[in-house]
């Protein structure tokens, strides 16, 4: 599939998040998920992570727009670090 790609003879391709084609559908949930998406973009020397986002909903939108908010910001997710994970330790 890959070498037909480069060639240009698919004449459509359906992706999904797990392709990792830089298609990444719904909204990132968290300030993390969506700089962890961005961040994979640009991978070249010189290249910059660049990214958009497509709300599906109202919700969507009010989500969308204080994620761009927190990360002009410089905010991060809270992080809580659970005390003795024994599950972890279990794993």
């Amino acid at each position: 599939m890959e070498q037909r790609l480069k060639r240009g003879e698919l004449r459509v391709l359906i992706a999904t998040a797990s392709l990792e084609l830089g298609i990444d559908i719904g909204s990132p949930g968290s300030i993390g998920a969506f700089l962890q998406r961005v961040g994979r973009s640009g991978h070249h020397v010189g290249g910059t992570p660049k990214g958009r986002l497509f709300p599906t909903s109202r919700d969507d939108l009010i989500e969308c727009a204080a994620l761009l908010d927190c990360v002009r910001r410089g905010e991060l997710d809270a992080l809580t670090i659970p005390r003795a994970p024994l599950d972890v330790l279990a794993q």
